[in-house]
């Protein structure tokens, strides 16, 4: 996982930043540039048009880091509940879709949602 800050402005010219995450086999530059363009298609009547000015990768994010993390909060939340939590992978998918560990747990297990 990359995350990327784009630079953009508008008509009053004033530039400012947005930091995004976006997969590691993704040109960032492709899809900044999309972006841009389908919130240009789509503007609602009080939005301006926006220039896409730059596109800076910040940092490369280690996804195997990420999903060691995301299990061991899994397995820390089977542990407190009492419940086991089995398969890493199938567990871990959810987390390519960004729900978190602890909504992934509470949507297979709800009988335990505060």
């Amino acid at each position: 996982m990359k995350k990327i800050r784009l630079t953009v402005t508008d008509i009053r010219g004033a530039d400012w930043h947005e930091d995004y995450d976006v997969a590691d086999d993704v040109n960032e530059n492709d899809w900044a540039a999309k972006t841009i363009a389908r919130f240009n298609d789509t503007l609602k009547p009080d939005e301006r048009a926006r220039t896409l000015k730059g596109v800076e990768v910040l940092a490369v994010i280690d996804d195997e880091e990420l999903i060691e993390e995301y299990w061991s909060e899994l397995k820390r939340l089977g542990d407190c509940y009492d419940e086991l939590v089995l398969d890493k992978e199938a567990w871990c998918e959810p987390f390519y879709y960004g729900v978190s560990a602890r909504d992934n747990f509470f949507d297979e297990f709800p009988e335990h949602k505060d």
